[in-house]
């Protein structure tokens, strides 16, 4: 291709680029007063495959302050509860879900009083991502499947539970991850019921620690992708 061509290909592949529809954004979530916005937690995260969005803060205003702060926003419906040592204050819009959690700041004797995080759910099916399979032995259930997206990797955690002992568990996984000519970095067992494996193929990683009590085992897998061109 001489460079003529090359330049009307680049000017026609910018016509195309700018004639597509821009992909709707996200709902805009004021920070509560006197607060300071920490970084977003990953450029794209799917829990599920749902998309979602979550930005960190912090305020000189306490926990109370703040959640009345979006409970007299949100005077049309809001719901509010605890998890997992988080007050939270949630509502619908539209297709999202917004979620505000706050507690108190670790930091108080910098003047912060109150850490926090808006979580915002994008529970548009059409938006949702299909998601990858990864191995796993009949009858496992995979409860929980989380991604990350960087400018240069991927991350993606999964749970797993069976009814597999962790040598089971363990064996099938080494002899997967050597099928699909991946190196074997880590191989040790923890105790009576654990196993750490760690498998390494060029810049990719993927750690698989199995747990297991009577019957039951949880395999927690932490898979680390560079990222290409083309995802």
């Amino acid at each position: 291709m001489n460079n003529k061509a090359y330049i009307q290909f680049i000017v026609y592949a910018a016509l195309l680029l700018v004639a597509v529809p821009a992909v709707a954004s996200w709902p805009n979530v004021l920070l509560p007063p006197q607060a300071k916005q920490g970084q977003l937690l990953a450029e794209k995260i799917f829990i599920n495959g749902v998309p979602l969005k979550v930005t960190h803060f912090s305020s000189r205003l306490s926990v109370a302050q703040v959640l009345g702060y979006y409970r007299s926003r949100w005077a049309s419906g809001y719901v509010d509860n605890e998890h997992n040592g988080w007050q939270q204050i949630s509502r619908m819009k539209g297709k999202y879900f917004i979620t505000v959690q706050v507690r108190p700041s670790e930091l108080a004797e910098h003047d912060i009083a109150t850490t926090g995080r808006i979580n915002i759910l994008n529970l548009n099916e059409s938006d949702s991502k299909k998601i990858s399979s990864f191995p796993v032995l009949h009858g496992s259930a995979i409860v929980n499947d989380v991604e990350t997206v960087d400018k240069y990797k991927k991350a993606r955690t999964l749970l797993i539970l069976n009814k597999y002992s962790a040598d089971k568990n363990a064996g099938y996984y080494r002899m997967h991850f050597k099928k699909e000519k991946w190196s074997e970095i880590t191989n040790e067992t923890v105790g009576q019921s654990a196993h750490v494996l760690v498998f390494k193929r060029d810049d990719d990683e993927v750690s698989v620690v199995i747990r297991s009590s009577g019957s039951d085992s949880s395999i927690l897998v932490n898979e680390v992708k560079k990222k290409s061109w083309f995802n």
